[in-house]
């Protein structure tokens, strides 16, 4: 049996992205948010440091909670870009895609968990 070709496959797989597409997208897609989770970390730690030295904890604790979560997301984008790197210098690999994908999912939760969780600490 010869293997399919695009004009005998399926129109939905026939135009399904190759593996190495939806890395190189996860890849730049991960470094993407990572940069964005920095920015707003970096406006979180100058509220911060912008309080004076004798400032109760309690006035501060939140601030310092909202900065170690959003670190968390940009630790695990760095992650997502390391495996996404890896893949692509490794060559292939189902198992390294698939945890990949998952790892890119996973920061895509977290961001959206953090970004909810920060805006009702902060705000709230």
């Amino acid at each position: 049996m010869s293997a399919p070709t695009p004009s005998t496959l399926p129109i939905v797989l026939a135009d399904a992205p190759v593996q190495k597409d939806v890395v190189i997208a996860a890849l730049g897609a991960a470094a993407a948010l990572g940069g964005f989770v920095l920015v707003f970390l970096g406006i979180v730690f100058s509220a911060l440091g912008g309080f004076p030295g004798d400032t109760p904890a309690a006035v501060t604790k939140s601030f310092k909670n909202s900065a170690k979560a959003m670190l968390a997301v940009f630790v695990i984008s760095l992650v997502s870009v390391f495996f996404s790197g890896l893949w692509l210098v490794l060559g292939s690999g189902d198992a390294l895609f698939v945890a990949n994908i998952g790892i890119f999912a996973g920061l895509l939760v977290a961001l959206v968990v953090v970004a909810i969780w920060v805006s009702t600490e902060l705000m709230g």
